[in-house]
């Protein structure tokens, strides 16, 4: 009961926001990069987002459809959480000793991260969104589940070891969902 509540605490409550409303900016504090967001007319039914120099993304297509739109931008951030968490997690791994199957970025609605007992790694994409303290946590606490997979006290010694300030980090989470916007937070769906 205690650790369905604990996860409870971590899961995502993401603001509202206007169904019609697009987004200008992307702020991803892990880096501290702020992206402007730009938009472009050009055909129906179909969009795409490209970088472009000067930290500004392009979404091109049809722009009167914003769930599309928020998607494509939901899809950019996606891929670029891949080029960027991907690394780290290798480089936290090797840097402590620990070696997990695969790992991959997913559009999670509820979790940061998670861990199976075959050793996939799968980290939520708005973890770019929060700070880089937070982030490392997160995948500090995925890594562990590699040797322990429950939380149990010996899983909380193995994460101390590699982030003394756990016990801060875990509770600044409860509260990490105000740094996702509430268009990369939901889906249109």
């Amino acid at each position: 009961r205690k650790a369905s509540q604990k996860i409870e605490g971590h899961r995502l409550q993401p603001e509202q926001a206007g169904a019609s409303v697009l987004p200008v900016e992307a702020v991803f504090h892990y880096h501290g990069e702020r992206w402007e967001i730009a938009y472009r007319e050009r055909g129906v039914g179909v969009a795409e987002a490209f970088e472009r120099s000067g930290n500004v993304v392009e979404v091109c297509g049809d722009i009167a459809n914003t769930s599309l739109c928020r998607a494509v931008l939901r899809l950019w951030v996606k891929n670029k959480a891949h080029r960027e968490l991907m690394p780290k997690l290798r480089g936290l791994a090797d840097l402590h000793g620990l070696s997990y199957t695969k790992a991959g970025v997913r559009l999670q609605r509820s979790r940061w991260g998670s861990c199976t007992s075959a050793g996939t790694i799968t980290l939520n994409t708005k973890l770019l969104f929060l700070p880089p303290h937070l982030v490392h946590s997160v995948m500090v606490h995925e890594l562990c589940h590699t040797l322990h997979m429950n939380h149990s006290l010996l899983f909380w010694k193995q994460v101390e070891t590699i982030d003394a300030a756990y016990r801060k980090h875990d509770s600044e989470m409860k509260s990490a969902w105000k740094y996702v916007p509430a268009w990369a937070a939901r889906s249109d769906a």
